[in-house]
């Protein structure tokens, strides 16, 4: 074909196939799901049982390894955390009956409850940065759930060799 007397010639498919578009956030993800807590004013020396014991029966709807401290760029506690439940209605309840209640540590503490998803929480894990896969909470020594409990926060151990991640 010379480019100079380009000719329309016969499509190479006769008609497209008229597929309705819809825009990304619309997509279902796992990430964009809101099964996931954030609590904001922990007290800096808070651990995972003292977010147990706030969450009170909520903490039962916990996933395996679903609590995440938030450590600011010195590994100092940042006062908050984010805990991945096994629903959004789970993490609904605990937002809505947790919200604005007090936790103790070396004084009582104001604590804010809220829903949020996974990209929400890879946002402040990675300071900003967006991330493919959710990240793996630091865990020095914290405890975390026993698979053998159907994957819920009903049976705690303490282990040491939990994949970290600090976020700033």
């Amino acid at each position: 074909m010379d480019p100079r007397t380009y000719d329309t010639a016969q499509p190479l498919i006769a008609s497209l196939p008229q597929v309705p578009l819809l825009p990304q956030q619309m997509l279902p993800s796992r990430s964009s799901r809101k099964d996931c807590i954030r609590l904001r004013g922990l007290p800096y020396e808070a651990q995972v049982e003292t977010i147990l014991e706030f969450l009170g029966e909520h903490s039962q709807a916990i996933v395996y390894q679903g609590v995440h401290m938030v450590y600011n760029a010195q590994g100092q506690p940042s006062g908050e955390a984010f805990i991945q439940m096994d629903s959004e209605d789970s993490a609904f309840l605990a937002a809505l009956q947790r919200h604005h209640r007090y936790i103790m540590g070396k004084k009582p503490r104001y604590i804010e409850v809220f829903q949020c998803s996974i990209d929400d929480m890879n946002l402040v894990l990675t300071g900003g940065i967006p991330v493919q896969r959710p990240l793996l909470s630091p865990a020095h020594g914290r405890l975390y759930p026993d698979p053998a409990q159907h994957g819920r926060a009903s049976q705690w151990r303490s282990r040491r060799d939990i994949p970290q991640s600090r976020g700033g």
